[in-house]
């Protein structure tokens, strides 16, 4: 079973109050789940913000609901986002999330993102955030379905890919995802 944990964000938690809860949960915990109200908007760029772009940990989100400023972010930022069918844009500037979404999109997708009348449809569009009717439950089976290890080398991999020339992340992803070595032994 995946070390994981579970962040329920409400509407009157502060950005402050968040950044403390994700440091603490990438501590402790190989995947983490963030779920709640995720209407609220960004009125500075928060710490959580870089530290789970850069965190070894796999964030995962389970929306439902209007999604505002913070909940655009959490959705840019995870490896793996469940939307409800009664999700919402509340609506403002995503220009604040410019360069989060060329990170986690690419030009293209960062274009699109930036031009969207909504957003998060247009995260479902390019497959980025995935729909069900209990997005909680679809996020519970997919952590279930990880192997010990896995977020860990999947995060780190993507890592990689992201921040490494293609030849050193080709290089290691082969180092890195190889089945470890079987000890020899004696016997016949």
């Amino acid at each position: 079973m995946v070390n994981h944990d579970t962040l329920l964000l409400t509407a009157d938690m502060d950005d402050a109050a968040v950044t403390q809860e994700v440091r603490r949960a990438l501590r402790y915990f190989e995947v983490l789940t963030i779920d709640g109200d995720l209407s609220a908007d960004i009125v500075v760029a928060p710490d959580w913000i870089a530290m789970l772009a850069e965190a070894t940990t796999l964030p995962v989100v389970a929306a439902a609901g209007p999604v505002g400023l913070r909940g655009l972010a959490l959705l840019l930022l995870a490896d793996f986002a469940v939307v409800g069918p009664d999700v919402t844009w509340a609506g403002g500037d995503t220009s604040p999330l410019a360069t989060l979404a060329l990170l986690r999109l690419g030009p293209v997708g960062a274009r699109g993102f930036a031009l969207a009348e909504d957003p998060v449809s247009h995260l479902i569009a390019l497959g980025h955030v995935t729909t069900s009717d209990d997005p909680a439950q679809a996020v519970q089976t997919a952590i279930t379905a990880l192997a010990p290890g896995a977020a860990h080398r999947l995060r780190q991999g993507w890592r990689a890919g992201r921040d490494l020339p293609a030849n050193e992340a080709l290089a290691f992803a082969a180092w890195h995802f190889q089945p470890p070595a079987k000890e020899e032994s004696d016997a016949p």
